[in-house]
């Protein structure tokens, strides 16, 4: 099998093209290992820098990032929750926790867990991208017009934002 050498001098990593396979050099094996890790060689492969390359989720091409997915996806909760607080959670219960309609029948809803569920998205969101970032920013924009009472972390965003808001 022709095998190629991924650009490292110290044998980092191999990969073999015609099986499709990648291999972990000794060097990166041994610092794994010592690190108290093991490798999973069915989990292990080589994407191209041109490829999306995701890691438990997050996309690891020049910086980690969230997703775009999951920005739209947080951008759709809040426009649902726009759109009427209740029936948003309602939603958000039966299709992403999985609540049957007796269950949501029989719970008092005020909108808590829709909410704690965004603001758990947004907190994600500025654990990954900074409290600078532009879809941050403008996610926490949108939830601040919509909650009257946001946690501090978005309160603090509403600073930011006006601070960054003037008027040329």
């Amino acid at each position: 099998a022709a095998q190629w050498q991924i650009p490292d001098a110290e044998g980092y990593a191999k990969a073999l093209i015609e099986k499709e396979c990648f291999e972990v050099g000794v060097l990166l094996r041994k610092k794994i290992e010592e690190s108290g890790f093991e490798i999973s060689e069915s989990k292990t492969r080589v994407s191209h820098r041109s490829q999306r390359q995701e890691v438990t989720g997050l996309t690891v091409n020049d910086k980690v990032n969230v997703p775009r997915k999951y920005i739209r996806e947080t951008r759709a909760m809040l426009h649902s929750w726009g759109l009427g607080l209740l029936e948003a959670e309602r939603k958000y219960l039966s299709l992403k926790k999985g609540w049957t309609s007796e269950k949501l029948n029989s719970t008092k809803l005020d909108g808590s867990y829709f909410k704690r569920a965004i603001y758990g998205r947004l907190g994600f969101i500025k654990s990954i991208q900074g409290e600078d970032s532009s879809p941050y920013l403008s996610l926490c924009k949108k939830a601040i017009t919509l909650d009257s009472n946001p946690p501090k972390f978005i309160q603090v965003a509403k600073e930011k934002l006006d601070m960054y808001d003037v008027f040329i």
